[in-house]
């Protein structure tokens, strides 16, 4: 749950039903608040502060995935099981070095621009079964690749996908594809299985913790951006909320980011500082 969560629900008898906003209105909103732009390419790739508003643009920000690697994981590496298919893909085209980034890179593209409203193709397999699964959970989609920012540590990232839930839910969407198996075997360093480092000492160092990591970040980046946060009251959302979406070949499973998480994602920014 978000800082808009409220805490004390007026009487429904004293008040009007709640409209659900436009996810056209909700799209535009995100889509001039983004407060940097991923630019440039291979290891020159990074993210740039923007301002909205302006055409004034920053310097080059850290990126999140590579301080949670050097800041907040253990320094062990994951088992063999976290780290490779456990299923046959149905298609060749993915198959061989780097197939697996390839096929992930391209249904995190997809998925954004269907969010986005900016192209429509036809989708993979994989996207099609991400989008049921949103389907099924009362998600449509908002907004894909929404960039978000810690300007006291100097970190950006960005939310895979943004739906809209309900009438006042916005859920920010991790998308994994590519981890059939493995996602709690924990690293191992002589014999004894791993933990994260402080503030998440409490969780033991495995794929979906990483993951789960992230999502808290991001989160904590998206809600804290307060001028955003106000404009999205303004039209009615309420609470926002963090999943994270497994999505392979056999089946698809869904993460919820609890409040232990929620409650770490500002702590661990404050890490980088």
């Amino acid at each position: 749950m978000s800082h808009l969560e409220e805490t004390h629900p007026p009487d429904d008898r004293n008040v009007e039903p709640r409209q659900t906003p436009r996810v056209s209105t909700l799209r535009t909103i995100l889509r001039r608040s983004a407060p940097a732009k991923l630019v440039g390419s291979g290891k020159r790739k990074g993210f740039r502060r923007v301002y909205p508003g302006s055409d004034r643009t920053g310097t080059m920000m850290r990126g999140l995935t590579r301080l949670l690697e050097e800041r907040a994981f253990s320094a062990t590496s994951l088992p063999a099981i976290a780290k490779r298919a456990s299923t046959t893909r149905p298609n060749k085209a993915w198959r061989g070095r780097d197939g697996g980034r390839k096929r992930g890179r391209l249904v995190d593209k997809q998925l954004s621009d269907l969010a986005n409203g900016t192209k429509k193709t036809r989708p993979h397999r994989l996207t099609r079964i991400a989008l049921a699964a949103l389907a099924s959970r009362g998600i449509r989609l908002v907004r894909g690749q929404q960039t978000v920012v810690h300007d006291r540590s100097n970190v950006a990232s960005a939310v895979d996908v943004i739906g809209l839930r309900g009438a006042d839910e916005l859920v920010l969407i991790e998308l994994k594809t590519g981890y059939d198996s493995g996602r709690l075997a924990p690293a191992m360093r002589h014999g004894a299985p791993q933990s994260m480092r402080p503030p998440l000492a409490k969780a033991s160092d495995c794929v979906a913790h990483r993951h789960l990591a992230q999502l808290s970040a991001t989160a904590a980046m998206f809600v804290g951006d307060h001028a955003t946060m106000a404009k999205l009251k303004e039209v009615g959302i309420r609470r926002v909320t963090g999943e994270l979406l497994y999505v392979t070949d056999e089946d698809v499973e869904v993460i919820d980011l609890c409040e232990w998480w929620l409650s770490r994602g500002a702590r661990l920014l404050n890490t980088f500082v």
